[in-house]
């Protein structure tokens, strides 16, 4: 891989809404919270990853993580399906869709990456959710 090189995933937090509406924002912010977190245990410490609106979040890989980018999603796809929130009424679980894509040398900017992924998370969540596509 070259120096230049790396790899954008996208991450959506599945039904986000619904959890907002059953459960109130306060919980959803928790849950939101406990995303973060769960994000910052399991992804390799050089990966940059933040909020990138609503439920969205967006983590950028290193070019020495390219490679593995898929394994690294399917990582933190599984860790996240291990959160069980307690809403004060029951148990609620999350799950995520995520779409991963590297960057070519014929990109003209990092918006072709970003669509990219979108691309992909918007097949993951077509696809069923609580998956990683890679576009």
């Amino acid at each position: 891989a070259s120096n230049d090189s790396m790899a954008v995933v996208m991450v959506d937090c599945d039904h986000f809404k619904t959890i907002n509406d059953r459960h109130g924002h306060f919980f959803g912010d928790l849950a939101l919270k406990k995303l973060g977190s769960t994000m910052r245990r399991v992804l390799p410490v050089e990966t940059l990853a933040g909020r990138f609106g609503g439920e969205e979040f967006i983590v950028l890989l290193p070019p020495h993580l390219v490679a593995s980018a898929a394994e690294v999603a399917e990582a933190l796809r599984l860790a996240v399906r291990a959160i069980h929130l307690d809403s004060g009424r029951r148990q609620v679980s999350l799950s995520i869709s995520m779409g991963v894509a590297k960057s070519h040398p014929n990109d003209e900017s990092v918006q072709d990456v970003l669509n990219r992924a979108d691309r992909a998370l918007l097949q993951a969540k077509g696809k069923g959710r609580d998956q990683v596509v890679v576009g």
